[in-house]
């Protein structure tokens, strides 16, 4: 099944009489590189069973809705380029079944009403094994023969499969209601099956994921050195010195523009469908092919026939050299010894087949929105997390929070970020890590450092002076929010400092000349602060407190704002 799917490439792929069951055969181990599912219907005993394999990036759900009753049976609606859906019916009749039996056609018949609600065109394929000798290649006429060619008659059904199947009777029917002529070709049977596979192309079209460009960085082949004389030598004064969103702007294009000059990187196109071994090359390759063989059909001639085969040897031999190259990388992993177990185990499930499953079926929002392209499943995990991690309209009084006492009037006027403490916390980053919005990866910011503390440490005073946040900022878990959502809190904040301690009351009577407090030395404390709302601000105050550890440094000369404690935060 896998080589099938491989070489031809099917958008829906359906099996019956699969003889699997959930013990012996776990959904990772029936899973396929560019295919999402198996949907399947497994029978517990004698064989049988039916499943539903769905190319990536191909909207489908399946309709639960439609009560099954216990018959082996899949209905799903796949969404077409125009905006409408295709109901498939994947269904399997069992061959030990007498020639009187119709309880699962009547299904059908009872339920391909209710199917068309969700959709403007039905199909319904599988392996029926009915017999009608007017109606299909058959060496005998049963009652459930001439029920399905009746159930046909009445929904307006043709019936596409003319060859025999399995023997000399046409048991695999694919009956449908496309007007037009439908192409059907014969395939070799899957493993042992002793049923003909059929290829059945639809005169319709339907809607795929759009391919996704995305950046490759060789950091290998980088210039670090280069880099970070570029990040030395700008003149970050002068981007910085406009408002927070377009500083930040200023600060990313320029940190852009010199990981472009001095880390080599690729555009690559990505489609939902590629395998995991698939690369650039494999790419180029198929194109190649294609091309060649086209311009063979437009201008025949034994050159371009003979460059057509040489195109499609090399595309071959492109394809095995990418797929052992994958198989080697996975190996060279394992032995290596420097991963973690989250990513030694990830590794043996690739090696071993169990494909990680990305595709995931139509979502219903609360509205009844139903959401198919993976853009809009993400917004609406997106929008489901957010309300998760937010008070939503809850607007809490400073009576529902916990009270505290205030032991001073004092106020923290001006809150620095040192460019130290922002260089420290920049070699800190986990450069496995996926990149934010703004599209640097940590370990550009990792190895610059030392060069990129001063502007990014001058842009968070900046952010806290304006009270608030760039439309860059990313809160809550990945749910990003804008310039009009986010608010940083007032840079006045009332400070609650413990009992007893040398900053508590006048602060002219305990700072000196010297910066030092009288009976005790300068030492680090930790005190905290509740934020208070913003006048006008009708959002609730954040409900939990925060803390806060002072270390002592110089003393600075007073300012027009008052007294600069000689604490930095």
């Amino acid at each position: 099944l896998q080589h099938t799917l491989h070489s031809h490439l099917p958008d829906i792929a359906i099996v019956t009489e699969t003889k699997i069951t959930p013990d012996k055969c776990t959904p990772a181990q029936a899973a396929f590189p560019g295919y999402a599912g198996p949907i399947r219907r497994d029978r517990t005993a004698n064989g049988g069973g039916v499943a539903v394999w769905v190319r990536s990036g191909l909207p489908f759900k399946e309709l639960s809705n439609i009560d099954t009753a216990n018959h082996e049976v899949i209905w799903m609606s796949i969404g077409l380029t125009s905006g409408r859906n295709v109901i498939i019916c994947a269904v399997y009749r069992s061959g030990s079944l007498p020639g009187d039996n119709l309880e699962l056609l009547q299904y059908l018949d009872d339920n391909l009403d209710t199917a068309r609600r969700h959709g403007t065109h039905v199909i319904i394929a599988g392996d029926l094994n009915v017999h009608n000798q007017a109606w299909l290649n058959s060496s005998k006429t049963t009652r459930a023969g001439e029920y399905a060619e009746d159930l046909c008659n009445i929904h307006g059904l043709d019936q596409h499969i003319h060859v025999p199947t399995r023997g000399v009777n046409t048991l695999d029917l694919v009956m449908s209601d496309f007007c037009g002529k439908i192409a059907t070709s014969n395939l070799p049977p899957l493993g042992a099956s002793d049923h003909t596979c059929l290829l059945v192309d639809l005169p319709t079209s339907t809607t795929k994921e759009a391919a996704t460009r995305r950046v490759v960085w060789r950091y290998a082949q980088a210039d670090w050195e280069r880099l970070r004389h570029f990040c030395r030598t700008q003149d970050w004064t002068s981007a910085i010195s406009a408002d927070p969103d377009t500083a930040c702007t200023q600060l990313t294009n320029l940190i852009t523009t010199g990981m472009h000059r001095f880390i080599p990187h690729r555009t690559l196109v990505t489609r939902p469908s590629d395998p995991p071994w698939w690369t650039p090359e494999c790419t180029d390759a198929v194109n190649t092919k294609q091309r060649a063989w086209k311009r063979a059909r437009q201008h025949p001639s034994p050159e371009h026939l003979e460059t057509a085969r040489m195109a499609a040897a090399q595309c071959g031999v492109q394809i095995t050299r990418a797929r052992e190259s994958h198989s080697e990388l996975m190996r060279q992993r394992l032995t290596r010894g420097n991963l973690t177990d989250k990513q030694w185990w990830s590794t043996v499930k690739q090696a071993g087949g169990e494909q990680r499953n990305t595709n995931f079926p139509t979502i219903t929002s609360p509205d009844g929105t139903e959401h198919t392209t993976n853009l809009q499943k993400a917004d609406c995990f997106g929008q489901f997390f957010s309300r998760k991690c937010s008070l939503g309209q809850n607007d809490f009084s400073d009576s529902d929070l916990p009270q505290t006492r205030q032991r001073t009037q004092q106020m923290l006027t001006v809150v620095h970020f040192r460019p130290d403490t922002v260089k420290r916390e920049l070699r800190r980053l986990n450069t496995s890590k996926a990149t934010g919005p703004d599209n640097i990866p940590a370990i550009v910011l990792k190895e610059c450092a030392a060069d990129l503390s001063q502007p990014l440490a001058k842009l968070f005073c900046t952010m806290l002076l304006a009270g608030q946040a760039t439309g860059h900022v990313e809160i809550c878990s990945g749910c990003a929010h804008t310039q009009e959502e986010v608010q940083i809190i007032p840079v006045q904040l009332p400070v609650s400092l413990p009992a007893k301690h040398p900053l508590e009351g006048d602060g002219d009577h305990y700072q000196s000349r010297h910066g030092q407090f009288p009976g005790e030395a300068p030492r680090p404390f930790t005190t905290t602060v509740r934020i208070p709302p913003r006048p006008g601000d009708s959002r609730p105050p954040h409900p939990t407190p925060t803390r806060l550890v002072f270390h002592h440094q110089q003393p600075r000369s007073r300012s027009r704002s008052g007294n600069r404690y000689c604490w930095s935060l």
